[in-house]
């Protein structure tokens, strides 16, 4: 059976980090760690080159709604294919990245 579900953490270095689809996927999610009882904040970005596409100043982001519905087609398997790039992040620590099919 195929991987359904993988977890990871972030190298967390300050650096924008590419988070890569480990396989066909619909659904992720990111969440910074607690430190000392406070949220750790991070940024995200689909593009880190366009500040406009960035959202700063998160503890936790997700996309658990299923892949959009265009009138009269089917819906797709999935919204990001294997080794695609989901989205960038960017913090001073590691992060947790959840990622389903």
């Amino acid at each position: 059976m195929p991987t359904s579900e993988r977890h990871w953490k972030t190298a967390g270095d300050g650096n924008w980090e590419p988070i890569y689809a480990p396989f066909d996927c619909s659904y992720y999610s990111i969440a910074g760690p607690i430190a000392n009882l406070q949220q750790v904040f991070f940024d995200k970005c689909s593009d880190p080159e366009d500040d406009t596409s960035c959202v700063p100043g998160l503890t936790q982001f997700s996309v658990t709604a299923p892949p959009l519905m265009l009138s009269g087609v089917d819906p797709p398997s999935h919204r990001w294919k294997k080794g695609e790039v989901i989205t960038y992040v960017k913090s001073s620590s590691p992060l947790s990245v959840y990622v389903l099919r």
